[in-house]
């Protein structure tokens, strides 16, 4: 995969092609709402990443999945690893994307349907009925780029710390999130935590950038870390926590130095008021 530099892929050429996957990804989480059982916490619509596949689902009662490919864009049906079906996205508009999710994905049909999700999504023209996928090659592999460079960074720190879970894609934000807990019996609904994920970009931050963000804190100990050593870390713009943004976020080391300085902070100040 070609490697880019953050000035190399505009700002709105990332924003335009981040929508379109955004909207295309709700294909595969429809359908698991549908067809899995729900969690408390809509786990059952979260994806994970792999490196050759992209954006890969949960499994399926009949035993395949689903994948979102981001270079050469498709949806796959896969079994056993191996692609069965597969559905090019350009030059196809949603709405055909679902017509051919519920004819082709075992156990959809007439009496069962995936249908696009009913809470709020970015305004983009693939969300329509009449726009069609436009791909723009170079800003989908540098976007596959950096949703590899999220999940493996996320997966490296939860494997690292026993009381972080592994990361998952949430479709709705669109990022991959996993959550810290002081302990392996701590109450991960009421008690205290850290979230911590990688966004590729979203309406308040136009570049990717990792975060960590705090729950259950008492306000007085919501104020950011200092985090002036680490380069492109900052607060974040319009909630409580901190971020780290592209360049800095895309590099795998500076990343991690940043996951480890945020959380450890927060947690210090877990411990201080538990």
């Amino acid at each position: 995969m070609p490697q880019y530099a953050a000035h190399d892929i505009s700002a709105n050429r990332l924003t335009q092609t981040r929508g379109a996957v955004h909207w295309a990804t709700q294909a595969l989480s429809a359908t698991q709402d549908t067809l899995l059982p729900k969690t408390p916490d809509d786990a059952q619509s979260n994806l994970a990443w792999d490196d050759c596949r992209g954006l890969v689902g949960r499994p399926l009662p009949d035993g395949s999945m689903l994948g979102l490919r981001l270079v050469e864009p498709a949806v796959l049906l896969l079994r056993d690893g191996a692609v069965i079906e597969s559905f090019a996205l350009p030059g196809q508009t949603i709405d055909a994307l679902f017509q051919w999710i519920n004819q082709t994905v075992p156990g959809l049909g007439e009496a069962r349907t995936a249908t696009p999700p009913d809470y709020d999504m970015p305004d983009h023209p693939y969300g329509t009925s009449s726009a069609v996928f436009e791909p723009d090659a170079d800003a989908l592999a540098y976007l596959a780029q950096a949703l590899s460079t999220g999940h493996n960074t996320l997966a490296r720190f939860a494997d690292d710390h026993d009381t972080v879970d592994p990361p998952r894609l949430w479709p709705h934000h669109f990022d991959f999130g996993a959550l810290w807990l002081p302990s392996a019996n701590s109450d991960a609904q009421n008690g205290p935590s850290i979230g911590l994920g990688f966004a590729p970009g979203d309406a308040g931050v136009d570049t990717p950038y990792f975060y960590v963000n705090p729950y259950g804190l008492p306000d007085n100990h919501h104020q950011p870390p200092d985090l002036t050593r680490i380069a492109d870390a900052e607060p974040a713009p319009s909630w409580t926590g901190v971020i780290l943004r592209a360049p800095a976020a895309l590099d795998t080391d500076a990343a991690h130095r940043f996951l480890n300085a945020a959380v450890d902070a927060y947690a210090k100040r877990i411990r201080e008021v538990a």
